[in-house]
């Protein structure tokens, strides 16, 4: 199930990479019906919602399916703190379907934040009390587990390596192989 949530989520963010937001919301829209505890099906929905009030909602549902959720908590502050008109306020002699594209390039300019942040924290800057986003948490085990497997082939390879090379001596001593 799980895996098919994410599948969709993927897509819906693909195809609004593309440029194509009706189509992505009709996606997640079909997904969340399905699967309505989807946190992460919410939060792209968020980032897609045609207004802050919508934005608000999702991120409100995904508050009550995970009360601890840091990126809803967060999202939600800074939608409360920031007033309806931000965005006409400083693009104050813009028609209306070229506010609509400045947004849409807002919004995809933050889903590419969350969803692929590559780099953890390289910003020497960076408040080193802030909680990590849930990528920045799954990349940083990603990592732990990557190094711990590595060490872990490390050892198995010298153990190998150490047993081959007594098993060998011990067999030449004994005079079971020579060489010749």
């Amino acid at each position: 199930m799980t895996e098919k949530v994410q599948q969709k989520v993927v897509e819906a963010y693909q195809i609004a990479a593309k440029g194509s937001f009706d189509h992505a919301r009709m996606i997640l829209e079909e997904t969340l019906y399905d699967y309505p505890n989807s946190i992460d099906a919410w939060l792209l929905m968020a980032d897609l919602a045609e207004d802050s009030a919508e934005a608000r909602q999702c991120y409100q549902m995904v508050l009550e399916i995970n009360p601890n959720d840091w990126i809803a908590q967060q999202r939600l502050k800074l939608l409360f703190s920031k007033p309806e008109d931000s965005l006409v306020s400083r693009l104050p002699d813009v028609r209306a379907e070229e506010y609509e594209e400045v947004e849409a390039m807002e919004e995809m300019e933050a889903i590419n934040r969350d969803l692929f942040f590559d780099e953890l924290m390289e910003d020497d800057e960076a408040d080193e009390t802030a909680k990590p986003t849930l990528k920045e948490s799954f990349e940083a085990h990603r990592k732990l587990v990557l190094g711990v497997g590595a060490g872990i082939l490390a050892l198995l390879a010298l153990g190998v390596l150490t047993w081959v090379v007594s098993v060998g001596y011990v067999a030449y001593r004994t005079g079971f192989m020579v060489f010749q």
